[in-house]
């Protein structure tokens, strides 16, 4: 099986620049591969961590989990897969949707009036820690439960009744987020998540974006006005999961996720630079005008 190293590391030549290359220069190796001889034009492709980035493979080749008797093969012959729509689920609460003991919701309908919005501390000196176990994660045998992160008062937690009928989610999803902050930067931190009927949360695609960079990370980083409520388009990487009946959806707002990500000072400081930090007061909004929401592509059979 040939296989491909990043821009400038290892046998390729060129300079590395983390996360800029690694799509376009995917995509040109797999135009090569299906125009040679020995290739009939179908490419298969696999990659790990970093690895995969080069080939841009979050799961197609890959499992569809929440299967009662294991996760199932999918095969498609488009991508999306065939009957994909994007669906809504909308945020709802009566103002104090932090932890799992908060009255965050989420349903199909949209906010019909002026909901109360949800606001948190996030303190860099005390961040939202990660909730992945950096020492035995990648080599879990099944998805940890993690509701003991979601019980943290900076964490707000939006959760569906539990399904009348399966709901698979396979693609990109996206939380349209509208939020506001007292400080000129911050960062947001989505996750999606299958929560079984006992309980247990297991997290399934995570997100996040620095608010600085809401036009792009190939746009200049521009402060953002205090108080001021703001749409953030984040998305989440890919995933297919069925929620089985009785199973509910559940999407977590934060502003850190640390170790696995670097803090955010709040300052709107350069990277690195974060030797001083400010204390932030964020709000997330679910109104008329600003319905935040989880946008979903869900597979209709």
């Amino acid at each position: 099986m040939p296989s491909q190293d990043v821009r400038g590391r290892c046998d390729s030549d060129g300079e590395w620049e983390p996360f800029a290359n690694e799509g376009p220069d995917g995509y040109d190796t797999i135009e090569w591969i299906a125009r040679q001889p020995w290739c009939t034009g179908k490419v298969g492709m696999m990659g790990g961590s970093y690895g995969g980035y080069v080939q841009d493979i979050d799961l197609p080749v890959l499992h569809i989990t929440g299967w009662f008797d294991g996760d199932q093969w999918g095969d498609e012959e488009t991508w999306p897969p065939a009957g994909t729509r994007l669906e809504s689920f909308y945020f709802h609460s009566g103002g104090h949707a932090n932890t799992l003991g908060g009255d965050g919701t989420l349903t199909s309908e949209a906010p019909a009036g002026e909901e109360p919005g949800d606001a948190y501390t996030y303190d860099p000196d005390d961040p939202t820690p990660s909730n992945q176990d950096l020492a035995g994660w990648p080599f879990a045998e099944e998805p940890l439960d993690r509701r003991w992160r979601q019980r943290r008062d900076d964490v707000l937690v939006y959760t569906s009744d539990p399904l009348e009928t399966d709901l698979e989610i396979t693609g990109h999803p996206y939380v349209v987020l509208y939020a506001a902050s007292d400080c000129p930067d911050t960062d947001w931190h989505v996750t999606l998540c299958d929560v079984l009927p006992d309980g247990k949360a297991e997290e399934l695609s995570t997100g996040c974006l620095r608010a600085a960079y809401r036009d792009g990370l190939d746009a200049r980083p521009t402060a953002i006005e205090p108080g001021k409520v703001y749409e953030y388009r984040i998305e989440l990487l890919a995933t297919s999961n069925l929620w089985q009946k009785g199973h509910r959806l559940r999407v977590t707002v934060a502003s850190a996720n640390f170790p696995w990500n670097a803090r955010n000072p709040n300052t709107n400081a350069r990277a690195g630079n974060d030797d001083t930090w400010q204390v932030a007061h964020n709000t997330v909004c679910h109104t008329v005008a600003h319905p935040s929401h989880l946008l979903a592509p869900v597979v209709r059979s």
